[in-house]
């Protein structure tokens, strides 16, 4: 989403882009690509359906270097969104065809650089990485874990994820009311709403078991988890974290009070309708979901990360729990399912925060800029 909404947002006449992704359906190709148009973006899905991971990661590369030589033309920059297996033999080629190169971090603890350094082969990583131009950082605790690294300070630059506040917005309460009716939720519920992945690191398995001390003190709470439910759906799923929290639900009979919707199309309109947002993560970069429920006005509840502090004062825009800590979680969301006033603070003021800092108008003139140095810089107007 981040991309897409990048994409949409630069100057059509001064800046072209398109996007190079996979296909997971396609049988594997060496030179064919899927090419489709995404809201006018163009996009190049690149066939590696391997069943083994590994051959699909190794056959992932080789389609990317292919598909570099023969568009080397057709680019300046490339923009890498995730420093990933594929990024490094990517940069490299960039380096030899002469382009310019940006990576962006995603999460702590995932594609940052101190976890980069522990991985196998952490220090040619981090080498490889030092022939980019430039690192983009989307929280404090990234940038903090760029500086430890022996790159270049000026090689690193923070820019937030962001959220498009025109389709992210709060509704009035006969809005909310009818769409409540048009999503089969009652009206007189207590909406609280996870949205993400299910996986081990999004804690949802805490948040299900801190859930039943909450519809003990607040009966006609609900808890939303939107995201996918079966292994069919998405690669955002770990089979085993999925059954034992369908397990748990039922064990503690707690079907009623939990749906799962599975992805949605209108993920805008289910944080419209909620009451309270929460985020019960391990590890994050900067949340998409969290910034998307702040844009809506949604009183948030997260673990206390650094990448989320950047987001959520406690006390003052949302609540903060202790990672791991249940009990302060069922603490945080009854105190704001009982009060509808100090949900109302938290919204108004996380809406405020989110267009100060967060719209993505403000992101995409920060990647234009971005992009314009790093132009002129090579010498192409």
């Amino acid at each position: 989403m981040q991309t897409l909404n990048l994409c949409r947002k630069l100057p059509k006449d001064e800046i072209s882009s398109f996007v190079v992704t996979r296909d997971y359906s396609s049988p594997p190709s060496l030179f064919k690509t899927k090419e489709e148009s995404v809201f006018d973006i163009k996009v190049h899905r690149l066939s590696t359906a391997f069943k083994r991971q590994s051959l699909s990661k190794l056959y992932f590369i080789l389609r990317l270097l292919v598909f570099l030589l023969f568009h080397r033309r057709s680019c300046h920059i490339v923009h890498i969104h995730g420093i990933r297996h594929y990024a490094f033999p990517v940069i490299i080629a960039c380096k030899i065809l002469g382009k310019k190169t940006l990576a962006k971090m995603t999460a702590f603890g995932v594609d940052d650089f101190q976890k980069l350094k522990q991985k196998r082969f952490g220090r040619q990583r981090l080498r490889i990485l030092s022939l980019i131009e430039r690192v983009i950082a989307t929280s404090g605790e990234l940038s903090n874990s760029f500086r430890v690294s022996a790159m270049p300070s000026h090689k690193l630059v923070e820019i937030p994820n962001g959220v498009d506040t025109d389709t992210f917005k709060p509704l009035e309460l006969a809005e909310k009311s009818k769409l409540r009716d048009k999503l089969g939720i009652a009206r007189e519920s207590i909406v609280v709403t996870f949205v993400g992945g299910v996986i081990k690191r999004k804690g949802v398995d805490l948040l299900i078991n801190a859930w039943k001390k909450v519809v003990q003190a607040v009966p006609n709470a609900v808890l939303l988890i939107i995201g996918p439910k079966s292994k069919d759906e998405s690669k955002g799923i770990h089979g085993y974290v999925t059954d034992n929290i369908i397990e748990s639900i039922k064990k503690q009979k707690l079907d009623e009070t939990v749906e799962f919707t599975g992805y949605v199309p209108n993920v805008s309109e289910y944080l419209q309708v909620s009451d309270i947002f929460v985020l019960p993560s391990s590890r994050e970069g900067l949340p998409n979901a969290l910034i998307e429920a702040m844009a809506c006005g949604v009183a948030p509840v997260a673990t206390r990360l650094d990448c989320i502090s950047d987001l959520i004062e406690h006390g003052k825009n949302g609540f903060l729990f202790e990672l791991g800590d249940r009990l302060q979680l069922s603490q945080r969301l009854i105190s704001l399912a009982k009060n509808p006033d100090l949900r109302d603070v938290f919204g108004k003021e996380s809406r405020r925060i989110i267009l100060q800092k967060f719209s993505f108008d403000r992101i995409a003139v920060s990647y234009v800029s971005l992009y314009r140095e790093l132009l002129t810089g090579n010498g192409i107007r």
